[in-house]
């Protein structure tokens, strides 16, 4: 889906209105997680623009809902947050504490489950539903043929359980597919007995899991909703890459922000067969751009959804490493 347009008086702030300068704020999973470092650096591009500033707000290490609520409850007691933008992990834990907030609330990246959509203004980020049916149709465009599949997600996250949700959609061809319900045979697809893989946002678990995944379950796909197996790319090519290279019955598909180059060398190396991906910077743009809407004009923008892209290794470079 295309990027939603947003009104036109986002490009005329009112120079009185400006006058003093705004704080907004991103509540980020983990302030490691190179993904939100693009997004807050995109944050901060447009706030600046208005003279205004984006800070980041969050936990250092795994994702952790807990986490959010102290690091958000600590920047309060010492900051004037003006608008926060939330990446949703537990979103029942996080509405018990925002509903005590006398403070506008937006979400990114990963929405609010619907009984709690009332606490935010707007969204910004992928649809996340078809991201995951956009990872399988990338699998099956590769020539992953049907039989067993493996995905690898993290527990207690809104967004990666929408996208797991996609890919079940997308599998079994059933647009009406059961929430949480696991592939049995639908249309080929058996989901593998140990997985979905729960990473708990980390990174070495994560590369544990898909070693064991390529070397031990073999299954025809291998799909990641997350970054979590690239985000070192040099430790996944000592970790899997033998692995990976004499196991050409597994198809591995991604899911990361925006790709880079040694994410690049993985795919066209053989390492990775396909990432979707997705423009962090743009999102956090985007979240700017709805929370200095919203402060200045009293306006609410619509729900904003920003593009995935897949991407594949360069056909004269596909499995060079393994000659």
């Amino acid at each position: 889906m295309k990027l939603l347009a947003l009104t036109a008086c986002l490009l005329f702030f009112s120079p009185t209105i400006n006058a003093q300068s705004l704080t907004l704020a991103l509540l980020v999973k983990s302030r490691d997680d190179q993904n939100f470092v693009e997004a807050h650096k995109g944050c901060q591009d447009e706030a600046e623009l208005s003279g205004n500033s984006c800070i980041m707000i969050g936990p250092t290490g795994p994702a952790s809902a807990r986490g959010q609520v102290y690091a958000l409850n600590a920047e309060l007691e010492k900051t004037k947050i003006d608008a926060l933008a939330i990446s949703v992990i537990h979103s029942d834990l996080l509405a018990k504490h925002l509903i005590k907030l006398n403070l506008p609330i937006f979400s990114f990246d990963s929405p609010f489950t619907p009984e709690h959509e009332y606490l935010s203004n707007s969204y910004v980020g992928v649809d996340n539903h078809k991201y995951g049916k956009h990872l399988s149709r990338l699998a099956l465009n590769l020539g992953s043929i049907a039989g067993t599949v493996c995905i690898m997600s993290a527990a207690h996250d809104s967004n990666l359980a929408e996208r797991v949700q996609g890919i079940r959609v997308a599998l079994s061809g059933n647009p009406d597919w059961p929430l949480a319900q696991r592939l049995a045979g639908e249309k080929g697809w058996t989901e593998m007995p140990r997985c979905p893989w729960d990473t708990g946002d980390s990174i070495p678990r994560s590369i544990r899991q898909l070693k064991t995944t390529l070397k031990d379950l073999k299954p025809n796909l291998f799909i990641s909703v997350g970054h979590w197996p690239v985000v070192d790319s040099e430790l996944y090519r000592k970790k899997l890459s033998e692995i990976k290279i004499h196991n050409t019955n597994t198809t591995v598909v991604v899911a990361t922000g925006t790709l880079k180059p040694d994410q690049l060398n993985l795919l066209n190396e053989g390492l990775i067969d396909g990432f979707v991906s997705s423009n962090f910077h743009e999102i956090g743009r985007t979240i700017a751009r709805h929370m200095t809407l919203f402060l200045i004009h009293n306006t609410s923008p619509q729900n904003t959804y920003i593009d995935t892209q897949s991407h594949t290794a360069e056909p004269n470079q596909i499995r060079q490493t393994a000659k």
